[in-house]
């Protein structure tokens, strides 16, 4: 594992992992691309008084370079853990959001071993970052031609692949997979029906979507409170949307249809000033004034990078945060070899490495989950997944979306 400091130099941090010069640009240190400017200002420049000065969370902002970092140290072992039982008894595999994923990792590979020695099977693993979902995807699960090619275990966020009737859905409707998770969810989520009332899939956690306002960009602009309130014309052109976040932004299209139809998201559409990752909401902010966001839509756990300021405030929508479930889906014909381990991944120790290291917050009765007081979600529920063809309605409202944002381009 590698050292990170706040006390390091950013040419220390540099010179010593060239690797997190991506992490730097995408927050808005795009200065650091320049050689001459690493080994001059960034040969005294302390990470610490670097945050400071954009009021970033230096924890976090840590936990994200040692995540690049360990990226690439530990991808060979990681690699050869994946690799060590290809055709293992038991195959786990799944997209994991990335700022969890290496512990999460971790924590699974030591009690997989456990595993082998207490039953003398073999598991094999894959779990992969929610970022190369498209490609993973293709390569790993639209080519599964049966329930037996999928894997034993299988965890995503999202909606999509989940209903596809030609597939994962099918095997739904078919009983192949049960809930093996707590009847009892945690206490945060008492204000909905998450679990799946038919028990196929379970929940372990989920990404929810909050606003981050950056107020000192309109200072005369009101404050969006609900997701009604983004749709207004008053703030057209001035909302960053997590397009390329596909889970969650599909979740995102899917809820706002439910509530206000193609009208809603039309009106999504054309409050879009920018397609942006997360991590690059302050490299928009320095953008020229007329491409700056007010209000940008992100995942909760990219909020702790803000400080509530004069400059910035993160926003939990009243009307709730519209939220992305991370799914696990379990072979029912395997559920009782599998508990051991299907009790880890929906575990307390997990739970807590997604919850209140991620703010993933975790469906296990036994976390504390690192939410506000008043923490209400958005979720269009399991009726409405039920009375709709999903797949077909994720495909509809891109292309209304689509066809809007062609009418009148960004900026």
């Amino acid at each position: 594992m590698s050292q990170v400091r706040s006390d390091m130099s950013v040419k220390e941090i540099l010179d010593t992992w060239p690797q997190t010069l991506p992490v730097f640009r995408s927050h808005g240190f795009e200065q650091f691309a320049d050689a001459k400017t690493v080994d001059t200002v960034g040969r005294f420049l302390k990470l610490d008084t670097l945050l400071k000065q954009k009021q970033f969370d230096t924890a976090t902002f840590i936990a994200r370079l040692e995540e690049i970092i360990t990226e690439k140290d530990d991808s060979a072992d990681i690699s050869l853990t994946h690799d060590k039982h290809a055709a293992g008894d038991v195959r786990v595999a799944g997209l994991l959001p990335c700022p969890v994923r290496i512990p999460i990792t971790e924590t699974f590979h030591a009690h997989a071993q456990e595993f082998e020695k207490s039953s003398g099977l073999k598991v094999s693993y894959q779990l992969e970052a929610a970022s190369v979902g498209a490609h993973w995807f293709a390569n790993n699960i639209d080519t599964a031609k049966g329930i037996d090619s999928l894997p034993d275990i299988f965890l995503s966020a999202g909606f999509e692949m989940f209903f596809d009737k030609k597939a994962i859905g099918e095997w739904k409707r078919n009983k192949k997979f049960v809930d093996t998770t707590s009847p009892t969810v945690n206490t945060a989520f008492d204000s909905i029906q998450i679990k799946d009332p038919d028990g196929d899939y379970s929940i372990v956690a989920v990404v929810a979507a909050v606003f981050v306002i950056h107020k000192e960009n309109y200072p005369d602009l009101a404050i969006p409170r609900t997701w009604g309130d983004i749709l207004k014309p008053e703030y057209e052109k001035k909302v960053a949307l997590p397009v390329s976040d596909f889970d969650l932004f599909n979740g995102m299209l899917l809820t706002i249809h439910k509530e206000f139809g193609d009208d809603g998201v039309r009106s999504l559409a054309r409050s879009m000033i920018a397609n942006l990752h997360p991590a690059q909401m302050v490299k928009a902010a320095k953008q020229q004034r007329t491409h700056k966001p007010f209000v940008t839509i992100m995942p909760y756990f990219f909020t702790k990078m803000v400080r509530n300021s004069a400059r910035s405030e993160v926003v939990w929508p009243e009307d709730g945060a519209i939220i992305s479930p991370v799914f696990m889906l379990v072979k029912r014909e395997k559920a009782e070899l599998l508990k051991p381990l299907t009790d880890v991944l929906a575990g307390k120790e997990i739970g807590e490495i997604l919850g209140i290291n991620g703010l993933f917050p975790s469906l296990n009765p036994e976390v504390q989950n690192d939410l506000p007081a008043s923490a209400p979600w958005k979720w269009i529920g399991w009726d409405y997944i039920y009375q709709h063809d999903i797949s077909d309605l994720i495909a509809q409202t891109n292309q209304v979306f689509e066809a809007e944002c062609q009418k009148e381009p960004l900026p």
